[in-house]
């Protein structure tokens, strides 16, 4: 039964309370832009774990090594929170 109240505070009220300010304001969502990021995050997970390589400084970078184009590689910086 807690865990039922702590999901239906914490999340279902969250995204209720979204969807209705949304819909007060005329948030109108931008579904190309959504399309975008879905597909980003559908081919980051086609990316194998030895294709990653964590920067060895132990700073917040990664080297990804191109799936489609060989000896291609991305640098990636993790976002802070600050």
């Amino acid at each position: 039964m807690d865990w039922f109240i702590y999901n239906l505070v914490g999340d279902v009220l969250t995204h209720y309370w979204y969807k209705v300010q949304c819909n007060f304001f005329g948030y109108v969502k931008n579904k190309k832009q959504k399309g975008i990021v879905t597909n980003a995050l559908l081919r980051a997970h086609d990316i194998s774990d030895t294709n990653v390589l964590p920067c060895p400084n132990g700073e917040d970078i990664a080297f990804v090594a191109s799936i489609n184009h060989l000896g291609k590689v991305w640098t990636i910086h993790a976002p802070t929170l600050k």
